[in-house]
């Protein structure tokens, strides 16, 4: 016992010793980099950040990603300054960007922050905004744009892209003129769920008349969207309210943008709104919240990538629109999936010609619609005894 007693004391004597002639302080690791902010203009996106704490110190790590997935480092050694300038962009890419302290090892990674390179539009417009191809392309529109009492115009070959919460907002005058977004190069709303965008009128006056507000038209000039690589126009996550009364609320002139996981609603209280699909246009409208608005099949859609899936539709003055045309008008499984209301005006089938058009495997608010016209026979079977999961907005 008395031989273990004095080997422990010198033990802990050792100890003491080894702590008080050669030890260190035990190294402060980096902290995680706060307040990185990202803004964009023409060429460039411009990130600064908050300086990190912690030993060594070597600088910073800059990671971007095209897809908010996968981010490869954009530095070959540590950034030592807290800016940096992302020269390297290209057009309608909306950039993903994280950074890390580095010291030979690197910190966790910061929030990310997204942007993306492009003309700011102004804050307001005094009548027409017309945004050409050229110098200044492309446009950006990144917080609120009002546009008072005039239209705006997407020129081909210019492209407008709409960002994470920014807001369109067009402004009419007293007596409730239309104003119409024309749309003859690209049109890109690319907000996520989490922070939606709008398109949105107001009147410069009291309120906009019942009926009155704002209309959109895609001519054939305009880019088609493309559901191979997802180029093309897009509206999505997106609000699109204050839509006018009439045919044309939103007119496709032979061209086929995608509408995805938006709201759209008219401004006329009893519907006589009209999403117009007009000849050679294919449009992919899916996962939609669609008030008092009238989808318009005007041309023959077989044989096209056409969509119109998981769409929830309520108060339109018609429950579909179907015509002129030929025979058929779809393909089964074009619409499909969408929960309608089955309780207004009916289906109303203009001009079109006898034969089976497949609408099977959709719901129709608990019953099937009132027939209006034409010669053509709705296949409605098999019927969804229950809405659909999952229609409308995700937002």
């Amino acid at each position: 016992m008395r031989y273990l007693a004095i080997v422990l004391v010198s033990v802990a004597l050792l100890s003491i010793g080894c702590g008080d002639d050669g030890g260190s302080d035990p190294k402060v690791p980096l902290s995680v980099p706060t307040g990185l902010l990202a803004q964009g203009s023409l060429g460039e996106i411009e990130l600064t950040w908050e300086a990190s704490t912690g030993d060594g110190l070597d600088g910073y790590n800059i990671y971007r990603s095209a897809d908010g997935v996968t981010f490869t480092k954009l530095n070959d050694v540590p950034v030592d300054a807290l800016e940096y300038q992302d020269t390297d962009v290209e057009d309608g890419v909306y950039y993903s960007y994280k950074i890390t302290a580095a010291n030979g090892e690197e910190s966790d990674f910061s929030a990310a922050v997204r942007q993306m390179h492009g003309t700011r539009l102004l804050e307001s417009y005094q009548g027409w905004c017309t945004l050409e191809a050229g110098a200044l392309n492309p446009f950006v529109v990144e917080d609120s744009v009002k546009i008072i009492d005039g239209d705006l115009e997407i020129e081909a070959g210019a492209s407008l892209y709409v960002l994470d919460g920014a807001v369109v907002d067009v402004w009419t005058d007293t007596e409730g003129y239309n104003i119409t977004t024309h749309v003859w190069g690209l049109l890109r709303v690319v907000a996520s769920p989490s922070d939606p965008a709008t398109l949105t009128a107001h009147a410069l006056v009291g309120s906009i008349p019942d009926g009155r507000g704002q209309l959109f038209r895609f001519y054939d000039e305009a880019l088609d969207y493309n559901p191979a690589d997802g180029s093309g126009c897009l509206i999505q996550n997106c609000t699109i309210d204050y839509l006018a009364q009439g045919d044309g609320a939103i007119r496709l002139y032979a061209c086929s943008p995608r509408f995805y996981n938006c709201k759209i609603s008219s401004n006329k209280a009893t519907g006589g709104s009209y999403l117009s699909i007009n000849a050679g246009s294919a449009p992919i409208i899916e996962g939609c919240n669609i008030t008092r608005v009238t989808i318009s099949i005007s041309t023959d859609l077989r044989g096209t990538d056409a969509l119109i899936t998981k769409n929830f539709c309520r108060d339109s003055y018609y429950t579909l629109w179907l015509g002129p045309g030929g025979p058929g008008l779809v393909d089964p499984g074009q619409v499909v999936q969408n929960d309608f209301d089955g309780d207004r005006n009916g289906l109303y089938m203009f001009q079109v010609e006898a034969g089976d058009i497949p609408l099977a495997n959709n719901y129709w608010y608990g019953g099937l619609p009132d027939m209006v016209g034409g010669a053509g026979t709705p296949i409605f079977e098999p019927v969804l005894e229950a809405p659909p999961a999952d229609c409308g907005p995700t937002w």
